[in-house]
């Protein structure tokens, strides 16, 4: 279990799999690559770890929320680009 007074470096171990599962899970079904899908995963762990209220839910389903939205959004850039 996430509380909101575990350390930034807590938080990441305990979601690590998460992010790898979902990167995995993207560059699987769209293409592309793997470690710039990881590093735009980890921006969207950034933004859930900051903005996190804990009375609201749980960190996990924040998190996921959050680095799904951050993998769509960079791969609608990525079609943008290569569409025009």
């Amino acid at each position: 279990m996430i509380t909101a007074e575990m350390t930034l470096e807590e938080k990441y171990q305990a979601v690590q799999k998460m992010l790898f599962s979902l990167v995995h899970k993207h560059v699987k079904r769209h293409g592309g690559e793997f470690e710039e899908l990881l590093s735009t995963a980890h921006v969207g762990f950034m933004k859930a770890a900051q903005r996190w209220d804990p009375e609201r839910g749980a960190f996990t389903t924040y998190c996921w929320w959050l680095v799904t939205k951050s993998l769509a959004d960079d791969l609608r850039q990525l079609c943008r680009r290569t569409a025009r």
